[in-house]
């Protein structure tokens, strides 16, 4: 099945009490799209979620978040990172309580913000972005690739801070 989100040209806003896309779907976002999620979010088995050129999206969620099962997060098209922000409200107790869980041979091209969660990106995961969480644990043959172009960027940095240094860790 395929969903269409938003319209080119324009700004729209939609509210979910949860948002689950999986089994081979497509959810494709158009225009400046904002998403308004009070609950989980997820995209698995194969499914995606697609940006047309120069959309762009803004995922508020209150819930848990996953994307596993081979579930492609705008990985196509641009590929832009900054195009696709994902704010999380959860709150892990300790390190090993994952709110957002990236897994199975996934891609994801975004910019995640979950100050206070644990995040688990494992099992073949390829991230492009930027996260920023409470806890992130990498591990299981997964990659996270910074995206340099979102240095600049003030949403989500905060104020005094900059990145000096960095090293892959193999």
């Amino acid at each position: 099945s395929s969903y269409t989100l938003g319209v080119a040209g324009q700004s729209k806003k939609y509210y979910f009490s949860s948002l689950s896309v999986s089994s081979s779907s497509r959810l494709t976002v158009t225009g400046n799209v904002t998403l308004y999620v009070n609950g989980n979010f997820s995209f698995n088995s194969s499914s995606d979620l697609v940006l047309a050129s120069d959309a762009k999206l803004t995922a508020y969620v209150t819930g848990t978040i996953s994307v596993g099962s081979s579930g492609k997060v705008n990985a196509a098209n641009d590929k832009k990172p900054a195009n696709f922000f994902l704010w999380s409200s959860a709150i892990s107790s300790n390190n090993s309580n994952y709110k957002i869980t990236l897994t199975s041979s996934s891609d994801v091209y975004a910019v995640i913000l979950a100050p206070q969660a644990a995040i688990n990106i494992s099992s073949s995961v390829d991230l492009y972005g930027a996260v920023r969480g409470k806890y992130i644990n990498i591990a299981s043959s997964a990659d996270f690739h910074y995206d340099e172009t979102l240095k600049n960027m003030a949403v989500g940095n905060p104020s005094g801070y900059e990145i000096v240094s960095w090293r892959e860790i193999n």
